[in-house]
């Protein structure tokens, strides 16, 4: 086998494989983009918070009696 075989294969699977990493990374950054935006979404549906009104009995309603 001369180099020339061995080249006439190697080249093409190279740009191939070149092309099919890149397109690869953009996938796993797209989907771990779109998981980290749907847990900031999910973070803050969790974070309202619903504030019960004080029941009295603190120092003011004390001081007030």
């Amino acid at each position: 086998m001369t180099p020339k075989d061995f080249f006439f294969i190697w080249v093409p699977f190279c740009a191939d494989l070149s092309d099919i990493w890149k397109r690869e990374h953009a996938r796993i950054v797209r989907e771990t983009t779109k998981k980290l935006k749907q847990k900031q979404v999910d973070n803050k549906k969790e974070m309202v918070v619903v504030k019960k009104p004080k029941a009295p009995g603190g120092l003011k309603a004390r001081l007030g009696r």
